[in-house]
Order: C-alpha cells, then sequence, then structure tokens
C-alpha cells in the first residue's frame, strides 16, 4: 500500500496534490509577477520550469526525470543569473558549481543503477523504470551495493542542487517552494526502492534523513543566533521546514505521513510569503497585506489550525518517542528558530506602523491580496480538516496502512 501512496503514475493521490500544489503555485506566480507584458525569453523559461516541474512529478523514468531535473537546473541558474543582480560573483560561481555538481551526481547514480539492474538480468529500460526497479528489488539485492552508492548519489545530487532553488529571485516564490518538495519526494521515491532493495527495512536511509535533518535543524539555528537579523529569512526558513520533514522521515515509517503534510503546507506557505515580502510599500501602505502575511508568518510558526501545526503536533511528538535525544534537539532549534521568526514579524510590524501612509488600494494590490487570501485560507482550511472527525480518521487509516507493512 505505501507503494500506492508513493507510487509513480498519474493516479496516484500524493501525484494529484502535487499536481494542484503546483497549479497554486504557479498561478500566484504569474499573477503577482506579470504587472507588464512578460518577455518572449522570461515565456521560455517559465513554460519549461513548468513543464518540467510536472515531468518529474508524473514521470516513472528515471531518464525522464534526469531530464527535466536538468532543465530545472538551467532555469534556476538562468533567472538566478539575469535576475539577481546584487549577489556576488563568488556566490553565483558556488552555486553554479553546485548545480553542476549535483547533475554530475545524479548523471553517475543512473549509470550505476542501469549497471545493477542489467547485472540482475534486467534490461535498460527496465533498470530505469521505477516500477520496474521495486518490483525487481528483491532479485537485484545481490547487487545492493552498485544500488546503494546510486541512490546515495542521487539522493547527495538533489540535496546540494536544493542552494539554487532556495537563492533569492524574482521568482523564488516558484522555484523556491514547488520545486524543492518535487525533489524531496523524488528522494522519498529512490528511499523506498533503496529500502527494498537492500532488505534492511530502511536502517540505513532513516539514519541518513535523520543525521541530515538534525544537522540543517542545529546549523539553521545556530546561523538565527551568530548573525540574529542579519539572514535571508525565507530562504533559511524553506530549509528549515524541509529539514524537518527530513527528521521526520528518518524518525520511522510513521513520521512519513507528517513529513508529507509538512512539506505541502510549508510550500503554500513560503509561496504567499515570497509573494508579499516583495511588495514593501503594500505591506506598509496596506493594511490588508500586512495582516495577510502576518497570517502566513503565524501558519508557518505552527499555530493551531494550521496544517503545520498538526504535522508537527505528530511527527515532533513521534520523534520524541522514537528518538528523545535527538528529539529534544529538533525540537529545541525549533525553539530559537520560532523566536527569530517573531522578532522578525514583530519588525514588520513596527515598519508598517511607521511607513507609508494608507492609499489607495491599486490593482496590482488587489490581484496579491486575492492571492495571499487563497493561501492563507488553504494553509488553515487543510489543517483544521485534519483536526475534525473526520479528518483524524483519514490520518489515522494512513498511519495504520503504513505500520502495517
Amino acid at each position: 500500500m505505501l507503494n500506492t501512496f508513493l507510487s509513480f503514475w498519474h493516479g496516484d493521490v500524493l501525484v494529484w496534490s502535487e499536481l494542484v500544489l503546483l497549479g497554486v503555485i504557479t498561478i500566484g506566480t504569474v499573477l503577482t509577477l506579470c504587472t507588464s507584458r512578460p518577455t518572449r525569453k522570461q515565456m521560455i523559461i517559465g513554460s519549461l520550469s513548468v513543464l518540467a516541474t510536472a515531468a518529474m512529478i508524473l514521470a516513472d523514468n528515471l531518464i525522464v526525470i534526469g531530464g527535466a531535473y536538468t532543465v530545472l537546473l538551467g532555469c534556476a541558474a538562468f533567472v538566478l543569473y539575469r535576475t539577481y543582480a546584487s549577489m556576488s560573483k563568488k556566490h553565483k560561481t558556488i552555486l553554479f558549481t553546485l548545480s553542476g555538481v549535483a547533475f554530475i551526481l545524479f548523471a553517475a547514480s543512473l549509470i550505476l543503477n542501469v549497471l545493477a539492474g542489467m547485472h540482475s538480468s534486467l534490461w535498460w529500460q527496465e533498470a530505469v523504470s521505477m516500477k520496474q526497479l521495486l518490483s525487481n528489488a528483491s532479485a537485484a539485492s545481490a547487487q545492493g551495493d552498485l544500488r546503494r552508492y546510486g541512490f546515495l548519489l542521487a539522493g547527495a545530487g538533489f540535496v546540494i542542487s536544493f542552494p539554487i532553488f532556495l537563492a533569492k529571485t524574482r521568482v523564488s516564490s516558484f522555484f523556491a517552494t514547488i520545486v524543492p518538495v518535487v525533489l524531496f519526494i523524488n528522494i522519498l521515491r529512490l528511499k523506498q526502492i533503496a529500502d527494498a532493495t537492500l532488505l534492511d527495512d530502511g536502517a540505513l536511509t532513516n539514519k541518513i534523513f535523520l543525521g541530515f535533518g538534525i544537522t540543517v535543524l542545529v546549523a539553521i539555528a545556530l546561523k538565527f543566533i551568530i548573525k540574529k537579523g542579519r539572514v535571508q529569512l525565507l530562504s533559511l526558513s524553506g530549509l528549515e521546514h524541509l529539514g524537518l520533514a527530513a527528521f521526520m522521515v528518518g524518525a520511522g515509517p510513521a513520521g512519513m505521513i507528517p513529513a508529507l503534510f509538512h512539506l505541502g503546507g510549508q510550500a503554500v506557505g513560503h509561496s504567499g510569503l515570497w509573494y508579499s515580502t516583495r511588495d514593501v510599500e503594500g505591506l506598509r501602505s496596506n493594511q490588508v497585506i500586512k495582516w495577510l502575511t502576518i497570517a502566513l508568518f503565524a501558519s508557518l510558526l505552527a499555530v493551531p489550525f494550521s496544517v503545520t501545526f498538526v504535522s508537527e503536533l505528530i511527527g515532533i511528538g513521534y520523534s520524541l518517542q522514537a528518538h528523545l535525544a535527538l528529539g529534544l534537539v529538533a525540537f529545541v532549534a525549533m525553539i530559537i528558530f520560532t523566536v527569530s521568526i517573531v522578532r522578525a514579524v514583530m519588525k514588520l510590524l513596527a515598519a508598517s506602523s511607521n511607513g507609508a501612509e494608507l492609499a489607495k488600494t491599486t490593482k496590482k494590490q488587489k490581484i496579491l491580496i486575492v492571492v495571499l487570501a487563497i493561501h492563507v485560507l488553504a494553509m488553515f482550511g487543510v489543517g483544521g480538516y485534519l483536526l475534525t472527525q473526520q479528518g483524524i480518521q483519514f490520518a489515522v487509516s494512513v498511519a495504520q496502512t503504513i505500520s502495517s507493512l
């Protein structure tokens, strides 16, 4: 049943959820950024990015996923180069280098998986099909070393490429939200195949997810303490929530469900914030935009009835039961992160109170208000549903299905 929940074809509930998330964030990005007629290059890059992301969601073939992943890296690099003039040449070079290394790692993992499949009497087409890899995992277990290194390289490639998508650009609402979620879920798919191939009940991959998650949480908490207000708040916030999702997955099978809820919730919350924080004048002169922005910040801080509240309540609770010491460390890191975000929001309130005088709402601001309102409703509407009797029954049924594997 976990194969159905994390399957690789169109009819999967998770795939449809990703497509809906992609649609919401894409439409929001277009509405909030297209204040003037886009150029031909912008239309090409935007279309390629959306199509490549959709391909990574729907594809079963590792070659297709690799091709779509390469297109996404190229689009992100182009956008970063053209739209983020304030970034130093050194930082851009670092991000471009990481992206190149990420592609090389993913290509190497593809070669290792093909070799492992051919050694296990699979045709090369079957060796790059995720469904075939999963169905033939036990037969391929003799090639466990090739599989292990192949999946580790693919996971490392995806992780290394995260920074270029989290960089602050004019289309961060798209690249910094939906793309990391899609990459993360593809890592979960690779994890599923690796666990079945290695026949270790996920012992190795769980340790990797757990170690990565706690490292990210602690590193970001220390950065907030050392640099205080001199940080890219939304980029670090997105990375922190991805680290928390990885920590939940690494804690054990029951952590998968809150992790998936958390991934979707944080993507919606950050998407809205990337839109609103770009409009400084709107934050200062429009009270509706200001309070919708504060509501999105609050949703990411896991206030009651938000999606992240439900996911963190379940995920952190389970992590404390499975790994008490690491769970406490993660909890402390989250407290430090929360305090830092609250301080930033307080500064936002002070700045907006002392800002420009209230002005008539422009057409652009009206569109932004509608987009932000949809994001706020999604965050608290879905979270509220998960706290109802029907929502709890749904979450419990999914958790029981996974725990019975």
